[in-house]
């Protein structure tokens, strides 16, 4: 993932780095050409604007068709005081606003754009380890064994109140209350009974909870891997199911 901040100073749209081969010029060069016959077939409003952009030489391209990373992109790859420099300089040069001086009244909100990105981002690494673990939220969030008992997990910062509710509670979740922590993730342990699972595999649950407004909702699970509906009542909704079958059921 790039930040904005990265994307919108890349040396990329600034100036074009040197070619590798006479190969690459040639290809840089049939490249412009075609971009030039484009360009001139666009609406007279939008050719000033496209003019401005370079088209980018083989030489910043990898095999696999990716532009290789700049130095600004990189930056933001880390975590560090430099890269916060880094960043901080990118938001008062932003590298668009030299492409099209018209947006140079939004200079502020593509300021506070890229600021609350770079915000998200560190708050995300402090609490999640890294983007690529944040990603990782189905092995967290929903249902899931852990020792001696099912963590279900769930998050709904608006919510007053949770519950988790089924069939193997009767419907009724006054015995299986949900705690919220600071980040709005609302979560409970149900312990296992006599060894098996509280939650049958193959069980109807929803999660309940209290609106703003002091009005109960029973929503699907959002990470439940799997719903159903009956299919002898219209227009009647949908139920999560709790599924994790034995081994010897198992593909």
């Amino acid at each position: 993932m790039y930040s904005s901040a990265g994307f919108l100073s890349s040396p990329v749209l600034k100036s074009l780095p040197p070619f590798s081969s006479k190969q690459s010029f040639t290809l840089w060069r049939d490249n412009q050409s075609v971009a030039s016959r484009q360009t001139s077939a666009v609406k007279p409003g939008f050719r000033k604007l496209l003019g401005n952009l370079p088209v980018i030489p083989p030489s910043t391209i990898s095999r696999h068709g990716r532009v290789k990373q700049s130095s600004a992109m990189s930056a933001v790859l880390t975590d560090d005081n430099s890269t916060m420099t880094n960043i901080e300089d990118d938001t008062e040069n932003i590298g668009i606003l030299a492409v099209d001086p018209g947006l140079e009244p939004y200079k502020d909100h593509f300021n506070y754009r890229v600021n609350r990105y770079v915000e998200q981002k560190r708050l995300i690494e402090k609490y999640e380890g890294s983007l690529e673990e944040f990603g990782q939220g189905y092995l967290k969030f929903g249902f899931n064994q852990e020792e001696g008992g099912i963590v279900y997990r769930e998050w709904a910062p608006a919510a007053q109140e949770a519950q988790v509710i089924g069939d193997f509670n009767g419907w009724d979740g006054s015995n299986h209350n949900m705690e919220k922590n600071q980040f709005g993730v609302w979560s409970i342990k149900i312990l296992d009974s006599g060894g098996n699972p509280a939650i049958p595999h193959n069980s109807r649950v929803k999660f309940r909870f209290k609106h703003g407004d002091g009005v109960w909702l029973d929503r699907i699970p959002a990470w439940i891997k799997y719903a159903t509906v009956d299919p002898t009542r219209f227009a009647a909704p949908y139920d999560g199911v709790y599924w994790d079958p034995p081994p010897s059921e198992r593909c």
